[in-house]
């Protein structure tokens, strides 16, 4: 089982790679680079405070966004997983596990779980770990990892802003 497994990665991966040629994915690799990322999850974090009504879910961006920034720095120091590209001349520096673009992408998309925005976010996050696999930066199992770790960050935060609040509300009666 374990090796049909391994298989399929790689099937997944190497059809990934076949796709690093188009335009598309060359224009929006083109993003992915440290320098244009980071402010670009900042203007979509923004823009997802600003279109979102709930303070609770506003909340939850900001924190979760946080939060699995620390989380990342300390798992990749704690696993020490090489990238795939790990030695080659154009290879990102830096541990491959968990993939940052990916948690950073995800957790934008799931704390926005329940709202009309939640597609869009989570289209946006599809292409950021399609594009990470496809460019050789990270492995499959990496952005899995990635998407795992927004997911559990951005619910975990959401529940526990949730329970805070019923807490106050009990407390001011």
């Amino acid at each position: 089982m374990l090796v049909v497994t391994k298989f399929m990665l790689l099937l997944i991966e190497d059809f990934l790679h076949s796709l690093a040629s188009t335009g598309w994915f060359q224009f929006f690799n083109y993003f992915m680079q440290d320098a244009l990322f980071i402010p670009l999850v900042a203007v979509l974090a923004l823009l997802a405070i600003v279109l979102l009504k709930d303070k609770g879910a506003k909340a939850t961006v900001v924190v979760s966004l946080i939060l699995v920034s620390i989380l990342v720095t300390i798992l990749k120091q704690i696993y020490a997983d090489p990238r795939p590209c790990d030695g080659l001349l154009d290879c990102e520096a830096g541990y491959g596990f968990p993939s940052g673009h990916s948690s950073l992408a995800f957790t934008l998309a799931f704390a926005t779980f329940g709202t009309k925005y939640f597609y869009a976010f989570t289209a946006f996050a599809v292409l950021v770990a399609l594009s990470r696999v496809a460019s050789g930066v990270h492995s499959f199992p990496q952005v899995v990892a990635g998407m795992v770790l927004g997911f559990l960050v951005s619910t975990s935060v959401s529940r526990g802003l949730l329970v805070g609040v019923e807490m106050v509300k009990k407390w001011k009666k």
